[in-house]
């Protein structure tokens, strides 16, 4: 009978000398044959083939407690019934990795998106849909609308996508002067449906028409003038404004960053 010792065993499967002892100590490949005169302990040719089925069945996640069921039960077909008990997480994990990855991609394009925007030179009027975001609450101190935002997101279950656009709540009559003053701070979240529920830290975006640009937003301030020359010019004004970031970066927004700012054009009806 060929027996192989632990270093020559580690040396032909790749498994390391400390991962066959603790295999050894948890039952799930136990070397065979023990020489009754030293004590050293010898792998069989059963014993190879085992460490062959543990490689597969940790490609295939399945974990070591159930392996070890796997030797005990030497029956194709109830392993197989074993192996489809993990099918349905098997299916999960790969809908969360290729959720992983669609996030990771979707995030190298959002930083392609924002080494290429400009500022708009003027205004241009759309029509918006009505929609619902989630939001923090306002209050007198105007510094801490992140933390409300954050306040409301751990509530609602911490929305953990990447996939997400920031926006802001603009007081108008700052604006108009130059200031980019946050009242509130709200975030869409792609794919997640918010039609539904409690409307506790929800914020309706009204529909209607908007006078739209891309501002570029610099320690707080940026030039809003386009906005408010087509509003002279129009003879309109603005009841609201709301501005979301251009893309989603994870620095520099703070001091330097853009944003499309869209202005509700009051209903002078």
């Amino acid at each position: 009978m060929i027996r192989y010792r632990v270093g020559e065993v580690s040396r032909i499967t790749g498994f390391s000398k400390d991962t066959l002892h603790f295999y050894d100590r948890e039952g799930i490949v136990v070397p065979d044959y023990v020489d009754p005169e030293n004590g050293y302990r010898y792998y069989s040719r059963w014993n190879m083939w085992q460490l062959d089925v543990v490689r597969m069945c940790r490609g295939l996640d399945i974990p070591l407690h159930d392996i070890r069921e796997i030797f005990k039960l030497r029956d194709n077909g109830k392993v197989a019934e074993l192996l489809m008990s993990h099918y349905e997480d098997a299916l999960q994990k790969s809908r969360y990795y290729s959720r992983v990855a669609e996030d990771i991609h979707w995030y190298e394009q959002q930083n392609k998106r924002i080494n290429g925007i400009a500022e708009s030179e003027r205004a241009e009027v759309l029509m918006l849909p009505e929609e619902t975001v989630l939001a923090g609450e306002g209050g007198e101190d105007r510094q801490s609308y992140h933390a409300k935002l954050q306040q409301v997101l751990e509530e609602k279950g911490g929305l953990a996508s990447v996939r997400r656009r920031y926006g802001y709540v603009i007081d108008v009559a700052e604006a108009a002067s130059g200031a980019f003053i946050k009242l509130r701070e709200y975030i869409r979240v792609e794919g997640v449906n918010l039609s539904s529920g409690d409307d506790s830290g929800k914020l309706v975006i009204p529909g209607g028409r908007y006078a739209v640009m891309t501002a570029h937003i610099r320690n707080e301030e940026c030039d809003l003038t386009p906005l408010f020359v087509w509003a002279e010019e129009n003879e309109e004004s603005f009841d609201c404004i709301f501005a979301e970031e251009e893309g989603l970066q994870l620095f520099d927004y703070l001091d330097d960053y853009f944003c499309v700012v869209k202005a509700h054009i009051k209903n002078n009806t």
